[in-house]
């Protein structure tokens, strides 16, 4: 399947709000840039994915593009496994006192990772906590949307220093917003694992791989694919989509109207779009809002108002 979204330069002509035939095939995401949307249903879009200037890893111990390897999970003294199974991490050594750590249990325990120079730094999981799909499947009630696990990460070189957090406040909101983060609370992270992230080229590979697991930073894209349902991780709750569409979803995020990677946006801006299955759909918005986009998994179909026009960021 392809995807689709709107924006406005009058590049490739006008955008009109015609409905989806049946017939078709498009993913259709629609896009309005909106500078009075309300904030407990209108998303945001930030242009980050990588963090630590990473966004993941691998289980099995593969290097990633960064030379950086994960050696495994230290829990009080004891050597864990990672796993990272449906979204949520845990540690397995049959021969330990607790084999497997998972959920609250997890607290205190660190992810040991050396650099292509031998160094060695470790990111401690702080505290587990969860929250629920900023997307809905159709028929499900608030009370019912499937949860995903959170983790607040700090990371510190096991050769000395202060620990740091590994995610930040995005868009320079207050500690604790949520108008950035889909619902995240700042300085936390979601993980998935499967698929495989370009952060130059802003695309999704179409071969899953579930040894490798990215970290996503509340506000960031890689955060929001998790949010919305668009990830591998997310099927297993009803959120079934195709790496395609995944990318879709990721193009839309970080502004990427051309599909080659280069990202048209600034963290916090202010959106509010749905797509054809109804799971995220438009939350009463403005009807003077220009459309946006209409977009596909190779970018913007159809260009109407390029959100940095309608809301120009702070200096």
């Amino acid at each position: 399947m392809r995807a689709a979204f709107l924006v406005s330069l009058e590049v490739l002509g006008g955008c009109g709000m015609e409905p989806l035939g049946a017939a078709e095939t498009t993913y259709a995401d629609i896009t309005y840039a909106d500078t009075e949307c309300d904030p407990t249903r209108c998303g945001t879009n930030s242009p980050v994915i990588d963090t630590l200037n990473f966004h993941e890893l691998n289980v099995d111990g593969l290097e990633n593009a960064q030379h950086l390897r994960l050696l495994g999970l230290m829990q009080g003294g004891v050597a864990y496994r990672p796993h990272v199974i449906h979204g949520k991490l845990s540690g397995i050594n049959t021969t330990a006192p607790i084999p497997m750590i998972s959920g609250a249990a997890l607290t205190g325990s660190q992810l040991i990772i050396q650099e292509q120079n031998g160094n060695k730094f470790a990111i401690t999981i702080q505290s587990v906590g969860s929250l629920h799909y900023w997307a809905v499947l159709p028929g499900v009630t608030q009370d019912n949307i499937p949860r995903l696990e959170t983790y607040n990460l700090q990371w510190v070189s096991l050769v000395g220093g202060r620990p740091q957090p590994v995610c930040g406040n995005p868009a320079g909101e207050p500690t604790g917003s949520k108008e950035d983060t889909l619902g995240m609370t700042a300085r936390t992270a979601v993980v998935f694992e499967g698929d495989r992230i370009d952060t130059v080229t802003k695309s999704v590979s179409p071969t899953i791989e579930p040894a490798w697991f990215n970290i996503g930073c509340a506000g960031h894209a890689i955060a929001k694919l998790a949010l919305t349902g668009h990830t591998e991780a997310a099927k297993s709750d009803g959120y079934v989509t195709s790496t395609l569409e995944r990318q879709t979803m990721l193009k839309m995020i970080v502004g990427d109207y051309c599909g080659h990677g280069t990202a048209f946006t600034a963290p916090g801006e202010p959106l509010v779009w749905r797509d054809d299955r109804g799971w995220m759909p438009f939350w009463n918005p403005n009807v003077n809002s220009p459309v946006e986009a209409r977009w596909t998994s190779t970018g913007a179909a159809c260009l109407g108002a390029p959100r940095l026009d309608v809301n120009v960021p702070s200096p």
